[in-house]
């Protein structure tokens, strides 16, 4: 297959080819694992390499270069004998995938509203879950969610965090965000009551905290873990102390709006009178802002990131895919909740894709003469990744493209079989170092082009083996999860969202 056959390919040869599962070779030097020289090189080999890169564009075949944090090269047949070597033969290249916007605290609420409306989400998830929630749930939740997102491709996530009741709870969630490995973004945000009157927590230091934590954990921004604020929605004088707060240490913001129709209250355009918009923002959802609302996120140098699973599932509002390419913004993906979401990114992806293309020949079935472009694979995958990239604070970490001379994020990709996966309890499967991975893929040669009535069989992914030693949770961890669910009373005869049995938390 040439490369442009390839980049032609539909969603189910290039993004719908099953659940694709990366494998990060990054890690910044301020977190190298025991023994790992920080300017180590590393040789990817015999790939196809998704640069995202226009300028540099694709290979069918083709290396990778990457030496200490740098990609020195991407072409074929690089030399390189003092790298350690990874064969990617049979293997995607690509950025590693940009999550920009997830609460990351659920992560051991995994499942539990599979079919609740956003005011389910509101009753039962945060003034009933998140009002009872320890620092050591916060921890638990934190590298459970952190550790799902590495095993399914993304490399980068930022961690929505609205879980503060205390500083304590702050301290647990950026001690997860550290141990997990990931890289991540700290959205540090208020906490959760039972009455979602957040300020009248008495043991929480929202937002004035974020200065501590700038201090004691973020005065390095050349770290995996960096720092942004979560601004509450509600009325500018609840919105704008928390903005100061977070400009007073040099952080970004990232808020809700547009969420349903709470969300057509011109927050945007208050919030404008007051010259509080600028392009340290990301506003998440936008699915019922007025058109006022979307030139001012343009026109101010602001980013939008879209949860169109969660949006269209909870009633959000519509997702607004075409809006933001219509205004002038490339939008970048997120999963939003693993309460009610898969944390699967490809999950994403194809939400936003169909989402676009059903609005398109609605569009064109109805006799408009000038509809809009389909979104292609390629689109959808820029959104996924150098679009999220372009929200991180600092130019030199904007570093999804897959490019000579760039901060290096890439990840190898393999075709996966979902439902194989699933039928094994879990998603990412075993770990195998390089010799493994080529001695199993030579067995399972001409296994992957077997078809069933489904379509194309693949094997499940394999994640590479990790160096250093594996984050664990503390002793105690699990029996402090079994005593959420004790003092929630939610399961076992509790209360269920959709009025039948209470549903089941397994923990992992």
């Amino acid at each position: 297959m040439s490369r442009r056959q390839f980049l032609c390919t539909g969603t189910a040869g290039a993004v719908a080819a099953a659940s694709i599962t990366a494998a990060s070779v990054s890690a910044a030097s301020a977190q190298q694992p025991p023994g790992v020289a920080a300017d180590r090189a590393i040789l990817i080999k015999g790939g196809c390499v998704l640069t995202l890169d226009r300028a540099l564009g694709d290979f069918e075949v083709a290396d990778l270069l990457i030496e200490g944090k740098t990609i020195s090269a991407v072409r074929p047949s690089i030399t390189a004998p003092y790298a350690e070597v990874i064969d990617a033969s049979r293997m995607i290249v690509m950025p590693g995938l940009v999550d920009t916007h997830r609460h990351m605290w659920q992560g051991i609420l995994r499942n539990v509203l599979p079919d609740g409306s956003l005011e389910d989400y509101r009753d039962i998830v945060q003034r009933t879950f998140g009002a009872k929630y320890t620092p050591d749930d916060v921890y638990a939740g934190d590298l459970f969610s952190a550790l799902g997102a590495i095993d399914s491709g993304v490399t980068c996530v930022l961690d929505w965090s609205h879980i503060h009741n205390t500083p304590a709870h702050s301290d647990a969630a950026v001690k997860a965000l550290f141990d997990s490995g990931a890289r991540a973004i700290f959205a540090y945000g208020n906490g959760q009551n039972e009455t979602g009157r957040y300020w009248e927590i008495a043991g929480s230091k929202f937002p004035g905290d974020i200065a501590r934590l700038r201090k004691q954990y973020f005065a390095s921004e050349d770290q995996l873990v960096t720092l942004f604020l979560a601004a509450p929605s509600g009325s500018p004088e609840l919105v704008l102390p928390p903005f100061k707060a977070a400009r007073d240490v040099g952080a970004r913001i990232t808020i809700h709006v547009g969420v349903g129709p709470g969300g057509r209250n011109g927050l945007l355009e208050k919030l404008n009178a007051e010259k509080a918009l600028g392009p340290d923002t990301t506003y998440v959802h936008c699915c019922t802002l007025n058109d006022t609302e979307w030139k001012l996120i343009r026109d101010t140098g602001g980013t939008v990131s879209i949860a169109g699973y969660v949006e269209s599932l909870m009633g959000h509002g519509i997702p607004p895919i075409q809006k933001a390419i219509d205004t002038g913004i490339r939008p970048s993906l997120s999963v939003d909740v693993e309460t009610s979401v898969p944390n699967d990114f490809f999950s994403q992806m194809r939400t936003v894709f169909s989402l676009q293309k059903r609005d398109v020949w609605e569009r064109r079935h109805a006799g408009d003469k000038n509809p809009p472009a389909f979104l292609t694979v390629r689109d959808v995958l820029e959104f996924a990744t150098i679009e999220g990239a372009r929200e991180r604070p600092r130019p030199q970490d904007r570093h999804a493209h897959a490019r000579q001379g760039g901060r290096h994020h890439p990840a190898a990709h393999r075709p996966a079989q979902r439902h194989a996966d699933e039928q094994r309890g879990r998603r990412g499967g075993e770990q195998y170092g390089p010799a493994e991975r080529r001695h199993r893929a030579d067995r399972r040669q001409g296994d992957e082009t077997q078809r069933n009535d489904a379509g194309p069989r693949f094997r499940p992914p394999r994640a590479p083996r990790q160096r250093g030693p594996r984050p664990r949770l503390r002793r105690g961890e699990g029996e402090e999860h079994q005593g959420l669910k004790d003092r929630v009373g939610y399961f076992g005869g509790g209360v269920s969202p959709a009025g039948g049995a209470a549903p089941t938390v397994h923990a992992l």
